[in-house]
């Protein structure tokens, strides 16, 4: 779907340029400012890899950061470790 939006402000961007070139300028920057701004995709908030479909929401230090099914399952195992040390 994200190529569709890119094709029609494209298309959009070239046909203001043909009727005037300043205002195609214009709409060129704006239109990139748009995609810019949709098109941004999650990191995870502790290795920084791009989140695909699957991803986990943890609070840490505070703030609430989605993280890679490969953190989450560090933050569980030391979640686990944890709780088995204040057990003992």
């Amino acid at each position: 779907m994200g190529w569709v939006v890119v094709v029609v402000i494209g298309c959009l961007v070239a046909y203001i340029w043909s009727l005037n070139t300043t205002w195609g300028i214009i709409s060129l920057v704006v239109g990139s400012v748009l995609l810019g701004s949709t098109s941004t995709s999650k990191k995870c908030g502790i290795c920084g890899n791009l989140l695909k479909k699957t991803m986990y929401e943890w609070k840490i230090e505070g703030k609430k950061k989605k993280v890679c099914p490969h953190c989450n399952s560090s933050l569980e195992r030391r979640q686990s470790r944890e709780a088995m040390r204040r057990l003992k």
